[in-house]
């Protein structure tokens, strides 16, 4: 008989795309039930975004953009990019993840990302 990971069997996904479009529009990537705790964010960037200067994700809530992630760069990253999470708490209530592009300088013509939220729950 193989040994079987409980906690895998536990973690759920949430996970948005966004592309250069999504520029100063904040992506609604889907609600997380209260009491799920964040685990793990990752940004794939499948295509690096080309604007002129900058291009950064945040993400978070409704009432604070950076809550969870803050200045991911997808102008020079490429890949894989694991995120290092600013507040890893349990969640007292609903909550809807937020992920807001933000690009400065020439106009983008490209750019895609896919996010993947990583979260369990008790």
């Amino acid at each position: 008989m193989g040994s079987k990971n409980v906690f895998e069997d536990r973690i759920k996904l949430l996970t948005a795309n966004l592309t250069y479009a999504d520029d100063g529009t904040a992506v609604e990537a889907g609600t997380l039930p209260a009491n799920s705790k964040i685990i793990a964010i990752k940004c794939l960037v499948n295509t690096a975004d080309d604007a002129g200067t900058t291009a950064i994700i945040d993400i978070g809530k409704s009432d604070d953009d950076n809550y969870w992630a803050n200045d991911i760069d997808v102008k020079t990253a490429a890949g894989d990019i694991s995120v290092t999470m600013l507040v890893p708490a349990i969640l007292t209530a609903d909550t809807v993840i937020e992920i807001l592009l933000t690009e400065a300088g020439t106009a983008a013509t490209a750019g895609d990302f896919d996010i993947i939220i990583e979260y369990v729950q008790p």
